[in-house]
């Protein structure tokens, strides 16, 4: 059976991106606020993948941290894509995610082998807040936007990737885990 997947790095319980959220949402824009439970940094988006491969996809997976110990990374300042001009997606950025980086050109070589088109795009460390629908107080959603420029939103612990499965509804996207790889070092 076929579902729409992707591979992440949990980003959970930090009060700060939800306060982001709070203040975006009162700024009346059209737009999509990811629900606090599926925020996450995308290493690897596969759309449609054959649960057939999910044992070949955790290999992958478990090669991509090969040799990587657990670390932090801090997730500070924010922006759009893509740009603020023309905001689509709002974003929080993140430091010390070079690891993460290395993580997605490995997974893109692997995945490759099981059918997966690599990103042609150099991978940009972030984690979406909101998805932008229409234009109405736009300027007043950006003002939002660069007041947060320079936040610290607090440091999040990198120590495994997730193959997630996501099921859409009509309330927005629900998340499942479907396999974990843990960082080792």
């Amino acid at each position: 059976m076929a579902y729409r997947g992707f591979i992440a790095v949990g980003v959970g319980g930090l009060s700060k991106i939800l306060d982001f959220g709070e203040a975006l949402k009162k700024a009346r824009g059209e737009m999509k606020l990811v629900e606090a439970d599926n925020i996450h940094m995308t290493v690897k988006f596969l759309g449609k993948v054959d649960d057939r491969k999910n044992e070949r996809i955790l290999e992958c997976m478990k090669a991509a941290v090969e040799g990587m110990a657990p670390f932090e990374m801090s997730l500070k300042g924010v922006g759009a894509f893509p740009a603020d001009s023309n905001p689509r997606v709002i974003w929080i950025a993140a430091e010390g995610a070079e690891p993460i980086g290395e993580m997605a050109k490995r997974l893109n070589s692997s995945m490759k082998r099981l059918g997966f088109p690599p990103e042609e795009r150099e991978f940009a460390p972030h984690i979406t807040v909101a998805r932008v629908r229409g234009d109405r107080n736009r300027e007043r959603v950006m003002e939002v936007v660069n007041s947060y420029s320079g936040a610290e939103f607090g440091t999040v612990k990198v120590d495994c990737l997730h193959l997630k499965r996501s099921f859409l509804t009509n309330e927005g996207p629900v998340y499942t885990t479907v396999s974990v790889a843990k960082l080792a070092g």
